[in-house]
């Protein structure tokens, strides 16, 4: 069920995350269910090897708890909660680990999931930085500090966005798990400016992003190729998802390695699906991206691969 409010909600993606809420609620008590079941299990000593496909048989809880762990870490990526996003996948890799060994088809996906992980926490980091780097005192997508409640007092001091706002009130959705949203009057908040620390701070954190990022995208490849061959369209994916993690860390060593590996992806892809336009034109996009930041960072004085 969490899994299909999470289908939903990718399905129609907007401001309410009424059905990420629905999915967190389902995906969370699901976990206890087979956690409940591992202890259960582990109590009553069972031996069930020739029995693979019984709900208590070891190696079937695992895949059972893996998958469920999955569902939930894309729930809370829905949410922006990637602290807790990405503890669920860590935990799915290592069940995934003891099930299967570290160079399988499941680990390498449980390291594109991180991947993907990184790729959306550093999306939802630059969006906020841009936030509060908004020069205008109150507008819709500014970050505000509410202050002065006297009715709800509980939410003082939390760090929100605006989503809508008239003469007279806003709507605010505060940074709490369950994205409580309120009508708040303009007296009730306080517009937030960014300090030079706190960019800073910021900018820390979306390089480390960047480099956990590439970390798992090589580990996806190193997989994917050794299990599939150089010569599969895995191959190609992991080559252009790999390409694309150098290419968003904007650093000047790296850009030249995304364009060599999203040329290599494109070249694996015309070998083995050329009749495939969509992922034909995702290639060549992103190979122009990368292409265009390698020649930014050629002209004199030039210092990021981040157009100005």
């Amino acid at each position: 069920q969490g899994e299909t409010y999470n289908k939903q909600y990718e399905r129609e993606p907007g401001l309410t995350k009424e059905k990420c809420l629905l999915a967190r609620a389902h995906g969370e008590e699901a976990v206890k269910i087979n956690r409940a079941l591992n202890l259960q299990a582990d109590e009553l000593s069972l031996d069930l090897a020739t029995q693979p496909q019984h709900p208590l048989n070891q190696a079937n809880r695992q895949d059972r708890t893996a998958a469920v762990l999955l569902v939930l870490m894309h729930t809370y990526i829905h949410l922006e909660m990637f602290s807790e996003a990405r503890r669920a996948a860590k935990e799915c890799m290592a069940l995934s680990i003891s099930r299967y060994g570290d160079e399988s088809e499941t680990v390498s996906a449980c390291h594109c999931s991180m991947s993907a992980l990184c790729g959306r926490q550093a999306l939802a980091i630059r969006k906020k930085m841009r936030q509060l780097q908004s020069t205008s005192r109150y507008s819709l997508g500014s970050r505000v500090l509410v202050e002065g409640l006297k009715k709800q007092p509980q939410y003082h001091g939390i760090e929100g966005v605006v989503l809508e706002m008239d003469a007279l009130r806003m709507c605010v959705r505060l940074d709490t798990n369950d994205n409580k949203e309120v009508m708040l009057k303009p007296e009730n908040v306080r517009p937030l400016f960014p300090t030079a620390l706190k960019l800073q701070a910021q900018l820390q954190k979306l390089h480390d992003i960047a480099q956990e990022r590439i970390a798992n995208s090589k580990e996806t490849r190193r997989i994917r190729i050794k299990v599939t061959g150089v010569k599969h369209v895995d191959a190609a994916i992991a080559c252009q998802n790999l390409g694309v993690a150098y290419l968003d860390s904007h650093q000047p060593a790296e850009i030249g390695l995304a364009v060599s590996l999203l040329m290599q992806a494109d070249k694996i892809r015309r070998r083995v699906i050329d009749g495939d336009k969509d992922m034909a034109l995702s290639m060549s996009q992103n190979l122009s991206a990368a292409k265009a930041a390698q020649a930014r960072f050629d002209e004199a004085g030039v210092l990021s691969a981040v157009p100005c």
